[in-house]
């Protein structure tokens, strides 16, 4: 879905996504190892959601990349 042709759903999914990553701050080890020392927490949005690629370093997270569910990375 392109978020020019929905705006509300755009604004939603921006939201859940600001959401989950505020969450990383409590529970930074929530999402599930995927290799190289990388995680990855799924934000449950539409059909497919989104994905946050992070690492977790000592006392911080890194936001590596936000995809989409359907794409394949």
């Amino acid at each position: 879905m392109a978020f020019d042709k929905n705006p509300d759903a755009g604004h939603r999914a921006v939201v859940a996504i600001v959401r989950a990553i505020r969450s990383l701050r409590q529970f930074p080890h929530r999402g599930y190892l995927a290799g190289l020392g990388m995680r990855h927490l799924h934000v449950a949005f539409g059909k497919r959601g989104y994905v946050i690629r992070y690492e977790v370093k000592e006392a911080d997270v890194q936001i590596v990349r936000v995809f989409h569910g359907l794409e394949d990375r």
